[in-house]
């Protein structure tokens, strides 16, 4: 609990009690009259064109989607068109509550956005399935004040004071919390446990069950906020061609996705805590770190008992061109990476897939502010060990993993 991003379930606790949990919950209406049009509400798997360079695979959004779609069989190259609206909502607020003054003003957090794409047949061996997505992700900062709940937090902060003691003398206590989940994300200056809310703090802490490696900074009121808004502009071009062997075609997956409300200039590492002036405290010798692309390229599919796929992916993903809290779980860490993947797969039955997976990676730049670090790498004194030096790398992750799939 506590984390979208996996489906995952740890055996131990005591042999406790296991959580139960809902994934998904929707309806679609498509009607007989208009089957060119379907509308979808709820908590539901993605319907419009992704990969896990803005959202995991196991996330599932909720709020609601409309989606057109045309097909054209006589038509040449062009075989279907399609127009998709979101609507998705992931943190709701009062606005008549004290504590949400300065940091939410009475908003709730939403996305809005659409995608236009298509199916294209330029050659016969050939389909080109291209999509362009925009997406606006408003009010994003619940996201680094979440509550002990959201998190799944084992323990919660707060306050107590001195009895007898005039004025009130208090002092910072950790508590215990029912939660099962990662808790909150540290990020640079920010609390460790969620704390309560109080005048101008909405309390509560960071959800990123990954890691927060988004530029981030606490405003006077002591609220975590993030440097830059998010503004998606996702272009996919997802290839087939087929070679003459029905269970290997050749399939070549192309991304770039830009954040366009991205900050100018993001922090380095000498940022932490409150900042009163976030523009000035910007690096400006670095540019926005806005962008991703990336490439996977394979041969055979996974439809039939038996198919194999062999493929290769690399992703460049800079710190700011996607919201951390909702990236891909498995990669080295959610932005601000370099990673290379090798896969294989195979079908074992018609309902089962096995698959492994090389996942070799670094963080991008580590000299930026909440960057993923190899556990004892330090930045600050050239003196103490395991000091990475300006210009450096950090070291590569390696990471193998095996999965069996059973669908039902």
């Amino acid at each position: 609990m506590g984390d979208p991003s996996t489906t995952n379930e740890t055996l131990t606790t005591f042999f406790d009690r296991k959580t139960i949990g809902l994934d998904r919950g929707y309806i679609t209406y498509n009607p007989v009259a208009a089957k060119w049009f379907s509308a979808t509400a709820g908590k539901f798997a993605f319907t419009w064109a992704r990969t896990s360079v803005t959202f995991d695979p196991d996330i599932s959004p909720e709020g609601f989607v409309e989606k057109f779609s045309k097909d054209f069989e006589s038509v040449p190259i062009v075989k279907n068109l399609n127009l998709q609206f979101m609507q998705l909502l992931f943190n709701e607020t009062t606005g008549t509550s004290t504590t949400s003054l300065g940091l939410f003003n009475g908003h709730d957090s939403f996305a809005v956005g659409g995608q236009i794409g298509g199916r294209l047949q330029p050659l016969s061996f050939w389909t080109l399935t291209p999509s362009l997505t925009i997406l606006n992700l408003r009010s994003p900062d619940a996201l680094l004040n979440a509550s002990a709940f959201a998190v799944g937090a084992t323990n919660a902060g707060g306050f107590a004071t001195v009895p007898g003691t005039s004025p009130p003398v208090t002092y910072p206590v950790v508590v215990t919390a029912p939660g099962e989940g990662p808790g909150c994300a540290k990020i640079a200056g920010g609390v460790t446990s969620p704390q309560p809310a109080s005048g101008l703090l909405v309390g509560g802490c960071a959800f990123a069950p990954n890691g927060m490696t988004n530029s981030t900074y606490v405003d006077a009121n002591g609220n975590q906020r993030f440097l830059s808004r998010f503004l998606y502009a996702d272009l996919i071009l997802n290839n087939q061609f087929k070679t003459g062997l029905a269970r290997l075609p050749i399939n070549l997956l192309l991304e770039y996705e830009n954040n366009l409300n991205a900050a100018a200039h993001p922090f380095d590492y000498t940022v932490k805590g409150a900042v009163a002036d976030p523009v000035a405290a910007e690096n400006t010798s670095l540019g926005k770190q806005s962008h991703a692309y990336m490439a996977d390229i394979s041969i055979g599919q996974q439809k039939k008992k038996n198919d194999l796929q062999i493929g290769y992916a690399w992703l460049r993903e800079e710190q700011d061109a996607a919201i951390a809290s909702w990236g891909e779980s498995d990669q080295r860490a959610p932005t601000n990476i370099l990673q290379h993947r090798i896969y294989g797969l195979w079908r074992v039955a018609n309902n089962t897939t096995a698959s492994f997976t090389w996942w070799h990676g670094r963080t991008l730049n580590p000299f930026l502010q909440n960057a993923a670090l190899a556990p004892q790498l330090q930045l600050t004194d050239s003196t103490k060990p395991h000091f990475l030096a300006p210009g450096s790398e950090e070291p590569w992750l390696n990471r193998l993993q095996f999965d069996l799939i059973y669908t039902f």
